[in-house]
């Protein structure tokens, strides 16, 4: 294997674990918003716009690791 691909195989990956690292924490904010919902008081309305955006980031984010996946495959 070549240098050059050494390094751009490392690139990907060090991507990919960054990709990872920013799906646990949607995953824990997916959780925490939920959590808030739950238990406000029923006079206290909250906004369903914060949980949208972050579903949006997530699934960006889990395409893009799809992505990475697949051209690591078809090497």
């Amino acid at each position: 294997m070549s240098k050059m691909m050494e390094v751009r195989l490392q690139e990907i990956a060090d991507e990919l674990q960054a990709l990872r690292d920013v799906e646990e924490a949607c995953d824990y904010a997916l959780h925490y918003i939920a959590e808030v919902a739950h238990t406000l008081p029923n006079n206290i309305g909250m906004s369903h716009h914060a949980e949208m955006e972050m579903e949006e980031v997530h699934c960006e984010v889990q395409e893009r690791i799809q992505e990475l996946e697949d051209k690591i495959g078809a090497i």
